[in-house]
């Protein structure tokens, strides 16, 4: 955008948007997914007062945004369940039981 006001002032700016998505696969085979959502502004003014000597006045805005979402995000987490964490704890302790280390048998 490009804009003269009389002889002496003109007035110029950009504006750009970006918004990309992409999902990736891990080496188990998750599928996790990511947005992004970007904006860059500017605006300028400029007023000559001679040949040589001017005025510049501007703004400059950037965002961006990054959603990354693992697959997991709004699953049910089973250590936050009472029943089932104390279930998965009897199932650790077993499993140390019949490891041969703790047994003191040769490893």
């Amino acid at each position: 955008m490009n804009k003269s006001i009389g002889r002496r002032d003109q007035l110029y700016g950009g504006f750009g948007f970006r918004s990309s998505r992409a999902n990736s696969t891990n080496i188990f085979g998750f599928v996790d997914t990511t947005d992004s959502l970007g904006i860059d502004t500017n605006v300028n003014w400029s007023h000559r007062y001679l040949h040589q000597t001017f005025v510049l006045l501007g703004y400059h805005l950037t965002r961006l945004r990054t959603d990354v979402r693992p697959e997991f995000e709004s699953r049910l987490n089973v250590q936050e369940t009472p029943a089932l964490a104390a279930t998965i704890r009897i199932l650790q302790i077993m499993v140390r039981l019949d490891s041969p280390s703790r047994a003191g048998l040769p490893g």
